[in-house]
């Protein structure tokens, strides 16, 4: 995990000196709030996973791999919704709606797998 950290930190680094030309709209908003109301539901069916592991259930996310800690979870789910945020406020379009879509496309195939696995979205 502390390798994971230091590429997304090196990442936002790097991008720091790239200003996107193309200001921020209503609509980007919109599409970053969904990609995060969608990675906060995969957060909280982590937390089942983690719970349920005695039933077999593993996290499908190879960057956490199969058996992460809460503590864990905790850490870096956070880390990546402010490293997509910082990376969708400096690309121009058509590659932030690209990059907001497709990554919200990822949520949505997880949410919907761990949903079908039986795992809860509790707050």
């Amino acid at each position: 995990m502390k390798r994971v950290m230091v590429l997304i930190i090196m990442g936002m680094l790097m991008a720091g000196s790239l200003q996107a030309q193309d200001k921020w709209t209503t609509k980007d908003t919109w599409y970053e709030a969904a990609y995060i109301a969608l990675t906060v539901c995969d957060w909280r069916q982590a937390h089942d996973i983690i719970s349920r592991s005695n039933e077999g259930h593993s996290e499908a996310n190879p960057i956490l791999g199969p058996h992460p800690s809460h503590g864990e979870i905790n850490i870096l789910i956070p880390l990546t919704i402010i490293a997509h945020a910082f990376f969708a406020y400096k690309l121009d379009q058509p590659y932030r709606r690209a990059w907001q879509i497709g990554w919200s496309g990822v949520e949505i195939w997880a949410v919907n797998h761990n949903y079908k696995a039986g795992l809860n979205i509790r707050f």
